[in-house]
């Protein structure tokens, strides 16, 4: 059913008949409504949905992720939200099979690492790193703290009642930032972040580091990086 939000001759939403109205970014979008399917999915569509499904908890969970989001917003163009361009930037960029591949967890390259690790442990990850940046670092001199974010993508359940992928976020605690120094941090998990980090078999991680001012505000953030 059709709604009128501002008057009788105000914006419309919803449907109306076999047509649907949406509202994004100040606009109103009319689209037919497609006719029920006939014929069964073939292969290649069903990877398409998977793809699809899989980038989309990806790009949600790295949008909810306030230090990376920080970066994302700016960079969308007009009318279009820092999920949707997260969404873009990584649709089709990983194997969902295996989890190689590349996964953006931020719009542009940022300062280069130098023997980043991740260790996916029982109840942790174990993030080490020789140093952090090299030339490609911005000395803002108002870098004070840095702190490790990231997503990990589980797959392949302990249960068949599980989902087939699962998606969460981490943030570390913010230490002082020293450029080109060793740093060692433990990103601990607890609770149903836990309980689902600990009921899949494979764990792909992809994380960056994030440094940010006295007030924590972001100044600038590295290359991503992942587990082997």
């Amino acid at each position: 059913m059709g709604t009128v939000t501002s008057g009788l001759f105000g914006s419309i939403s919803g449907k109306v008949g076999n047509v649907v109205f949406r509202k994004r970014g100040g606009k109103i979008y009319v689209a037919t409504i497609p006719g029920k399917r006939q014929s069964a999915k073939n292969a290649n569509e069903l990877e398409r949905e998977k793809i699809f499904a899989l980038t989309g908890k990806i790009s949600t969970m790295i949008n909810s992720i306030e230090l990376l989001k920080y970066f994302w917003r700016p960079a969308a163009a007009k009318y279009q939200s820092s999920y949707n361009l997260i969404f873009k930037k990584n649709y089709g960029e990983l194997n969902i099979e295996n989890l190689c591949g590349n996964v953006f967890m931020t719009p542009t390259d940022g300062f280069r690492l130098t023997d980043p690790s991740i260790y996916p442990g029982d109840t942790n990850l174990l993030i080490e790193c020789k140093a952090l940046g090299d030339n490609s670092i911005n000395n803002t001199n108002a870098d004070k703290y840095v702190t490790a974010v990231g997503i990990i993508i589980l797959k392949n359940p302990a249960t068949e009642e599980m989902p087939l992928y699962k998606v969460i976020a981490f943030k570390s605690k913010k230490y002082l930032f020293y450029p080109n120094e060793y740093i060692s941090l433990s990103v601990e998990f607890f609770g149903d972040q836990l309980m689902q980090y600990d009921h899949y078999s494979l764990k792909k991680v992809f994380a960056a580091f994030v440094t940010t001012d006295a007030d924590d505000k972001p100044i600038q953030h590295s290359i991503t990086f992942t587990n082997k």
